[in-house]
């Protein structure tokens, strides 16, 4: 450990006093340089200089105190993961499964202690993750959050456990924040504690002593994919599951998504700015994206962007622009991605448009009997093949202005429906959607890299992945980022 420099995190509040007189005492006791900035509502303790001679057994002690503040730290970086430390930093990168029954992008981590695989769904609006606390939840490191800590506005606390009636658990605490975890597969939501554990990412040398995450009874894992225990929030929040490993890994506000199209490969999350690697010798960067602004629509943590037109073929499709902006009046409006919903959902005006021009583009092509819950079908066979999918006109979303597209080909506008039947993968989500006019699905996303560069406000489109020779199932995960 000769030279390294230990780091701590932690939130900013009335109270970061303590811990910086505890790094006064530690600098004391270990004989080494300590400092402190503060900045983004985050405090950064720093132990420069520790040399092999120092004892370790008062080394560790000094940091199981830092660790004993209530909930005041994050993250605890150790020399084993401060690669992000140069001037480049790598991303991390995290195999995204999907699912085959249920179609779902699925994580696996390991948390507790003693560590333990857990699966997580994707979920890319949610303020935070959640995990199934009720049953078989044995750790000795997990700790709740107190009322009152300043971590418990970050994850919207709506109030406080004063008392909790059942026997003590990681799910039943008394004097603990209370929040509201969501299950988007089944529309519920549920009151719970937030807490903390230790977080690992397999095969790599990251780990997070504090990891922030509410608990969930057993029956909220109702409609996710098979042995999923809850879901990875990715929104906007600062205790989202990306924010949290960047905070700890001194990375940029960034991920990335690049979810595999099959269940035998699996694509990846990244967390971290590019470039992106990807075989054969494929590197997604800056340069390769299309970006536009991202937008925050009210006190939720979904990820906006401004369509302005929608074209077929290179034609604008006639209809209706006022639906496709935000309407703050009504809270409805707009367009927001998602890794809930499976296929792009468009209000039903909107829809209609769509499919007429789609189908008028295809005039010398007779449509077949729609399959649900798409409304317009054709013979696979009628329609041939490209190097990027089905030979159908490509859908384009023009963004914040007229020279920003985001366009999509065969081989994510067209979805199989049957023996040799492929429809237009858009459904018809209605004549008054409950939110946003159009709700782009994981179908159109996948084998698409869609990087959220939350710390900038705006998100980065590369258009299907299939145009350059690769897919999101080609990340070497032998190899650094």
């Amino acid at each position: 450990m000769e030279g390294t420099t230990f780091k701590v995190y932690f939130w900013e509040s009335e109270e970061h006093h303590k811990p910086l007189q505890e790094l006064n005492k530690i600098s004391t006791d270990l004989g080494v340089r300590g400092s402190s900035a503060i900045g983004n509502n985050l405090v950064l303790l720093k132990l420069r200089g520790i040399k092999l001679s120092v004892d370790l057994d008062l080394l560790l002690m000094a940091l199981r105190r830092l660790l004993a503040l209530p909930f005041l730290v994050l993250a605890i970086s150790l020399p084993s993961t401060t690669t992000s430390l140069s001037p480049n930093p790598k991303p991390l990168a995290l195999p995204v499964r999907l699912d085959a029954n249920t179609l779902q992008h699925v994580i696996r981590l390991l948390q507790r202690t003693p560590l333990v695989p857990v699966r997580l769904v994707l979920h890319l609006g949610a303020t935070f993750s959640w995990v199934d606390c009720e049953r078989g939840y044995i750790s000795s490191s997990y700790l709740p959050v107190p009322c009152g800590s300043p971590l418990c506005a970050p994850a919207r606390s709506f109030g406080c456990t004063t008392e909790c009636y059942a026997r003590r658990s990681p799910a039943c605490n008394n004097n603990t924040c209370s929040v509201l975890p969501a299950n988007p597969f089944t529309n519920t939501m549920t009151s719970a504690n937030l807490i903390a554990d230790v977080l690992s990412i397999p095969s790599t040398s990251v780990t997070l002593p504090r990891f922030l995450f509410s608990c969930a009874p057993h029956t909220f894992r109702q409609g996710l994919a098979k042995l999923a225990a809850g879901t990875a929030g990715l929104g906007w929040s600062p205790v989202s599951f990306p924010s949290q490993l960047a905070q700890a890994l001194s990375l940029p506000r960034t991920f990335a998504i690049c979810l595999a199209s099959n269940a035998t490969s699996p694509g990846v999350l990244f967390v971290g700015d590019g470039p992106y690697n990807f075989l054969p010798g494929v590197e997604l960067s800056q340069q390769n994206l299309v970006y536009t602004p991202l937008r925050k629509v009210g006190r939720t943590d979904e990820y906006y962007i401004r369509v302005t037109d929608i074209k077929i073929g290179g034609r604008a499709v006639p209809l209706n622009r006022t639906f496709l902006g935000y309407r703050p009046k009504t809270g409805r409006g707009g367009t927001r991605f998602s890794t809930v919903v499976r296929h792009t959902t468009l209000r039903r005006s909107i829809y209609k448009a769509v499919a007429t021009a789609f189908a008028a583009a295809l005039s010398k092509i007779r449509p077949v009997k729609a399959v649900a819950p798409f409304g317009l079908c054709y013979s696979e066979e009628s329609l041939g093949s490209t190097r990027v999918g089905p030979g159908v006109p490509p859908v384009e979303f023009v963004l914040h202005n007229d020279s920003v597209s985001w366009v999509m080909s065969g081989s994510n506008t067209m979805v199989a429906a049957g023996d040799g039947v492929l429809c237009l993968g858009f459904v018809d989500g209605g004549e008054e959607p409950a939110d946003a006019t159009i709700v782009v699905g994981t179908r159109q996303l996948e084998d698409n890299l869609v990087q959220f560069d939350v710390g900038r406000a705006r998100v980065g489109l590369s258009s299907s992945l299939l145009f350059r020779r690769t897919t999101c199932s080609n990340y070497d995960f032998g190899k650094k980022a």
